[in-house]
């Protein structure tokens, strides 16, 4: 949750053409965990997270 939080608060103060801020600080966010958890060597936790989201996923 800590690398969470500082990913989304480091972002910088731009933002996509095509996103919300709060879309573009959330997606920050999961960018730095998810490399995180690659430098820690936690491979399973991301594919974890990943089955997760793909769970959800509804294509319009």
């Amino acid at each position: 949750a800590a690398v969470l939080r500082r990913g989304k608060n480091a972002s910088k103060a731009t933002v996509a053409k095509h996103a919300t801020v709060q879309e573009y600080r959330a997606s920050t966010g999961f960018e730095c965990l998810l490399g995180w958890l690659y430098l820690q060597g936690r491979n399973d936790r991301i594919q974890e997270l990943f089955d997760a989201l793909w769970e959800g996923y509804q294509p319009e």
